[in-house]
């Protein structure tokens, strides 16, 4: 999501704006193939394409991880990151995601651009990452990222083409281990689509998800840049999360980005309880991260 004026015209204009520069520049861009990127610091293809999520999902397992964060009598605490990082055009933002990270144990970020600073702070902290492409621009691939303390279980991904600009957008499902209590946690990482003739397309891609959600059991949450610049679009996304129980998370002091007056980035849980929310006020993209610390006591 690029930050617009406040105008609807304006919108406008930057729509078809980016549209004719994306169209001069079709020849720089390219779509790579739908395969997960995953690894510890390295790059290991994995091939599990957005065909292949309902089939994933469908299956039961069960996976090592390597530590939980227990607060006494199986309650389990957790904190998650959220950011779009704006493909790293503002200066700062290696330092920002450093220190904002913390003692947390899951990210989820958009526009994060591999190769970059961003994957060394990942391999510093022996983290797990799992990044689903969504296009290539001279050398380097834009899509979303989610990294943890531990290995996920199981990862696939679905991919948008924004109707206008012809570039996908990505989201990663990621399933997450708590063996000491026989479940998992689902983490799904969001970058809505954004420039649309109407919502029809908006409403499909939530859609879609949720449907593909709906097989899912346990602990959820659904985090990410959902571009809900409208109230309509935010709608879309209230009636969809809601048919998987799932409610928003609500932030005291609420700093989120805005795009006529509606926030455009949220995280939604199912069957956690939210401890702590904060949004960090950053200028080092044009979104400002959100951190939420859960509480699971099954």
């Amino acid at each position: 999501m690029i930050r617009f004026a406040s105008t609807i015209p304006a919108l406008v204009c930057k729509a078809v704006v980016t549209a004719v520069a994306v169209a001069a520049l079709a020849g720089c861009f390219s779509i790579p193939e739908a395969h997960l990127l995953e690894g510890q610091g390295s790059h290991v293809e994995v091939q599990t394409t957005d065909s292949m999520c309902r089939a994933e999902f469908s299956e039961e397992g069960s996976y090592p991880a390597e530590h939980e964060s227990t607060a006494g009598d199986g309650v389990i605490e957790f904190q998650l990151v959220n950011w779009n990082l704006y493909k790293g055009w503002k200066p700062g933002w290696e330092e920002d995601l450093e220190r904002i990270i913390g003692d947390s144990d899951i990210v989820t970020l958009q526009e994060m651009v591999l190769p970059a600073d961003g994957s060394r702070i990942l391999q510093d902290r022996k983290w797990h990452w799992v990044f689903a492409p969504a296009f290539r621009y001279n050398g380097q691939t834009a899509g979303v990222l989610t990294a943890s303390s531990t290995a996920s279980g199981r990862a696939c991904m679905l991919r948008v083409v924004e109707p206008l600009l012809r570039l996908p957008k990505s989201v990663l499902i990621t399933r997450h281990p708590f063996p000491s209590q026989g479940s998992s946690l689902w983490v799904v990482n969001v970058h809505s689509i954004n420039f649309t003739p109407g919502t029809d397309r908006f409403r499909r891609q939530w859609d879609r998800l949720m449907e593909i959600l709906a097989s899912t059991e346990g602990p959820l949450i659904v985090a990410g840049d959902f571009n809900t610049w409208s109230q309509k679009r935010l709608d879309i996304v209230l009636r969809a999360t809601r048919r998987n129980g799932l409610a928003p998370v609500i932030f005291k002091k609420d700093a989120r980005t805005t795009v006529f007056g509606h926030a455009v980035d949220h995280v939604f849980y199912r069957g956690l309880t939210p401890v702590e929310a904060v949004v960090y006020e950053v200028s080092s993209s044009d979104h400002h991260p959100m951190a939420v610390t859960f509480r699971w006591a099954p």
